[in-house]
């Protein structure tokens, strides 16, 4: 009898353990494909077009809905609660603080993308208040922002 309490016990506490970590597993993944659907919006400021960089999210395949940002439309009213914006920086756009504020006012993601430019002291200071941004310089760091942004965030009905 104490030969099957023995063992028993560890299987029994393994299978449970396997359960539970199946289940969390699950869970990530559920997250991060559901996310993965969710709109990613690049929009391009004056100085800083980020044509290119959406191609290459679109070639990349992984994201199911990448768009730019048509020209001529307010732009304030594209960002909605279900988006992910990567926003080209340029210093001293009205363009682009439009759109950084609505989306932090959103509560939406918002990934500066400076590429070439420098940030001001003080306009860095603005951006850093809102808890949701990243910075990228470079593609590379653009598309790691945006797949950790999709794998992490909750869903709008987990929150």
């Amino acid at each position: 009898m104490n030969i099957t309490f023995e063992i028993g016990l560890p299987v029994l506490v393994s299978v449970f353990t396997s359960v539970g970590v199946a289940k969390w597993w699950l869970g990530k993944e559920k997250r991060l494909y559901s996310n993965i659907r969710r709109e990613v919006l690049f929009v391009s400021t004056e100085n800083c077009s980020v044509a290119t960089e959406q191609d290459i999210f679109k070639r990349n395949g992984l994201f199911m809905n990448v768009q730019l940002a048509p020209e001529g439309e307010s732009l304030a009213s594209l960002v909605s609660e279900q988006r992910l914006v990567v926003l080209g920086y340029s210093p001293d756009s009205k363009k682009f603080w439009e759109v950084y504020d609505k989306a932090a006012a959103k509560g939406v993601y918002v990934i500066v993308y400076a590429r070439d430019h420098t940030i001001d002291h003080d306009q860095l200071k603005r951006i850093k208040k809102y808890a949701y941004h990243s910075l990228a310089t470079t593609p590379l760091r653009l598309m790691a922002d945006v797949f950790a942004v999709m794998a992490t965030a909750p869903n709008r009905k987990d929150n």
